[in-house]
């Protein structure tokens, strides 16, 4: 009996850090103002660049695989959430992709809990002229 291999595409993409720090966010202004995207591509649009011309005759999966944000605060996760959108609404390798089509596995930075303190693993101090044992004891855990 003969056997037919099936193939898919998969797309890879790990440790997204959308947020503040995000590689593809246009740094804010000297006035902390939301610069213009003039000139900053979006994560899409630099894939989809990648990808200009490519195209696939077997299916298309997205793996997305750890920390899709930095800080596991809302507003990163509202950002991911345009990024994720904006897949299912473009053709990957001129193919559709749908929910289906898209892998997610979290990462630590995703996560919140009261035990996690920052990306590190590890809680912040607070700046401060104060000893250490005070410094122990003025932690900062996040908010998320």
């Amino acid at each position: 009996m003969s056997q037919k291999l099936s193939q898919i595409r998969v797309v890879h993409l790990s440790d997204i850090h959308f947020g503040e720090k995000h590689r593809f966010r246009p740094p804010r202004t000297p006035s902390s103002d939301e610069p213009s995207r003039k000139g900053y591509p979006t994560l899409l649009e630099s894939l989809q660049q990648d990808w200009k011309g490519q195209t696939s005759s077997a299916p298309v999966v997205v793996a997305i695989t750890g920390d899709l944000v930095q800080t596991a605060h809302a507003d990163e996760f509202a950002e991911a959430g345009v990024f994720l959108q904006e897949i299912l609404q473009s053709p990957v390798f001129g193919r559709p992709v749908t929910k289906e089509h898209i892998f997610l596995v979290p990462g630590n930075h995703d996560i919140c809990s009261p035990s996690r303190t920052w990306a590190s693993g590890g809680s912040r101090t607070v700046a401060s002229t104060k000893s250490s044992s005070e410094r122990r004891s003025a932690r900062v855990t996040p908010e998320c």
